[in-house]
């Protein structure tokens, strides 16, 4: 691992605690938040969005990347266990694909959310929960599952670091810098900047455009709750794209300086390895803050999304509740019928008993 060659004390503690405890609270409150994504996107309500779809993947991306990550990351840094070339390979196949998905659904969700706002008709029909659905999520998924297979082709594992060799170490940092710290954030903030002109066009104009909703066109000032619901779609992504913005940025800068480093042949000392190990380690933390903080985000942007989430709580509340009332209910329902049933028996028993004592009382008279 990594770690193991840090040959400064201090900044190796720091990234065993970061490693301990950083990479536990991201993995135990990003599966808590992207499965509970996954239980709001589905709801009638919200998946009638195009874009929630496009969150509904990715949250299921986020818990692949997350748990095919963190979970042997732990495991061998408490264990001390040896990696495997196979564990290597599979394990940074999986974790590219994962995380490259999430990002490029997210990359497509504010394309979609251009789409929405524009004046341009044709350009209105993208944003359309059919082509999502059909065609949109399924070509990201293949396409990301296409691109990473460099990963475990060229992938090694060297003195148990997982991790590329030679003329593979300067392709795989271009291809970082390029797919994951240039093109999802740039495109993420083009299409936000467009967005926000679009709207502020059409606030200028002050006309009637026609609005999409599902397969059908309505007027945007006859329909105020699909308004309402794609303000809070709208406020979400927005939140989202900010976040990864502000956590890809400083990974793009590390992989710059690597490359630059590496490129001019010169041999760093110690204290410089060392800082370059830090700065990797924590940089490529903050590759998961949006898997991990995405259901965070969307909870404090969105009053629909809050709304949606105290509905299921309150909904499994009373669940809860009526399953803890069921036993007593059977329970009472038992003693009633068998009260009825010893009732119905020992009603004929009473009257043959009834009969003897006023026969008896007959032929005692």
């Amino acid at each position: 691992m990594l770690v193991s060659l840090q040959t400064n004390p201090l900044l190796a503690a720091i990234t065993r605690i970061l490693i301990y405890y950083g990479y536990s609270f991201m993995l135990i409150f990003g599966n808590i938040g992207n499965a509970l994504n996954v239980v709001l996107f589905i709801r009638k309500k919200l998946r009638t969005t195009s874009c929630n779809n496009y969150f509904l993947v990715s949250a299921f991306s986020n818990l692949i990347a997350l748990n095919v990550t963190i979970i042997p990351l732990l495991f061998m840094e408490a264990q001390h266990f040896e990696e495997t070339v196979l564990l290597c390979k599979i394990q940074g196949y999986i974790m590219n694909a994962a995380l490259q998905i999430s990002r490029y659904l997210i990359l497509t969700a504010s394309f979609d959310r251009f789409a929405l706002c524009s004046t341009n008709a044709y350009l209105r029909k993208f944003s359309n929960v059919r082509i999502a659905r059909r065609y949109m999520i399924p070509s990201i998924i293949i396409i990301w599952l296409i691109i990473p297979l460099h990963i475990p082709v060229w992938i090694s594992l060297e003195n148990n670091i997982c991790g590329f060799i030679g003329i593979a170490v300067q392709y795989e940092f271009i291809y970082s810098i390029v797919m994951i710290g240039i093109l999802p954030p740039g495109l993420m903030l083009l299409f936000s900047l467009l967005i926000f002109r679009n709207l502020k066009l059409r606030q200028q104009r002050r006309q009637i455009h026609p609005f999409i909703i599902g397969n059908s066109i309505q007027p945007i000032n006859g329909n105020r709750d699909a308004r309402i619901k794609d303000q809070h779609v709208l406020a979400m992504l927005l939140v989202q794209v900010f976040a990864y913005i502000i956590s890809s940025t400083p990974y793009t800068i590390s992989m710059l300086y690597v490359v630059l480093t590496t490129s001019n042949h010169n041999n760093p000392s110690n204290e410089q390895e060392s800082t370059m190990i830090f700065i990797i380690y924590v940089t490529n933390m903050l590759r998961f803050i949006c898997p991990f903080m995405s259901f965070y985000l969307f909870l404090s942007a969105s009053k629909l999304y809050r709304r949606e989430m105290i509905l299921i709580i309150l909904s499994v509340y009373h669940r809860c509740i009526l399953l803890w009332k069921k036993p007593e209910n059977d329970l009472h329902h038992h003693h009633h019928h068998h009260a009825r049933t010893l009732t119905r028996h020992t009603g004929p028993i009473r009257q043959i008993n009834h009969r003897q004592q006023k026969k008896q009382a007959f032929s005692n008279s």
